[in-house]
């Protein structure tokens, strides 16, 4: 009797185990996961062009897209993709070439900071006020690149929407996103979200890089999990055998 006992506790243990073996070792651990590199292209040199982060950018008339990256390479970020023939995706926004515009006005950015809220089940609340802190660097870009915040960020189209588990906002303009935390206070402590990336490549959306992340974890096999689950496992079915038929066999010599 106590030997059948100790072989289905043996076997209890080991089927418990088993499966701990191959379960995610830190859950916790996912939410620090890096952001992946940005997409790097292959595509090769030509006359007139500029390549960054292997992708060109040129000026294909009327459109100069060379011209108004060398002008806002800071606002729009590397390149994540070459010219398609009407758009050109950057890190931060994207580039469409509308030829019938006037000139001067032939490349626009894309309304993203729109697409994306969209995306989201907001609605767009046009004229909402901006926040400190987005207005502080609002006027942060404009005084070191000189740029125009109408055509490069795009009217304010959502007051900052925060997350009360995490006091971290985001308020949305028509051609980009900003976050930063509900206390900050000053320009320095925003940051725009990788819009332009994050909808040319949904695979590098933080949630995307997250869940990829647990499910690598979860394919870790866990080993002193294993081997001590399989070794109770097999000690058990073992005793079971052995109390089955060794002790028979024990009593039949016996006679």
């Amino acid at each position: 009797m106590i030997v059948k006992l100790v072989a289905v506790v043996l076997i209890v243990v080991g089927l418990a185990l088993l499966p701990l073996s191959v379960l995610s070792r830190v859950r916790g651990a996912v939410s620090d996961v890096p952001p992946p590199p940005l997409p790097v292209g292959h595509e090769l040199a030509r006359p007139g062009a500029t390549l960054e982060n292997g992708w060109a950018i040129a000026n294909i008339s009327p459109c100069t897209f060379l011209d108004v990256y060398q002008k806002a390479a800071n606002v729009l970020g590397e390149p994540v993709s070459g010219f398609d023939g009407v758009a050109q995706w950057f890190e931060y926004a994207q580039l469409i070439c509308q030829p019938n515009n006037p000139p001067g006005q032939q490349v626009v950015l894309a309304n993203l900071g729109y697409s994306e809220l969209r995306s989201l089940g907001k609605i767009p609340q046009p004229g909402a006020p901006l926040a400190p802190a987005p207005q502080d660097f609002i006027l942060l870009s404009l005084g070191r690149g000189g740029i125009d915040p109408q055509t490069y960020f795009g009217e304010p189209i959502s007051p900052p929407l925060c997350d009360t588990k995490t006091n971290q906002c985001v308020q949305y303009l028509e051609k980009t996103a900003l976050s930063f935390d509900q206390s900050a206070a000053s320009g320095e402590q925003v940051n725009r979200q990788p819009l332009g990336l994050w909808q040319s490549h949904a695979e590098t959306r933080p949630a995307y890089v997250r869940a990829r992340a647990v499910a690598a974890q979860r394919k870790l096999v866990r080993w002193p999990f294993l081997l001590t689950g399989l070794g109770c496992l097999v000690a058990g079915l073992l005793l079971l055998l052995w109390q089955q038929f060794g002790q028979g066999l024990s009593s039949g010599a016996v006679i």
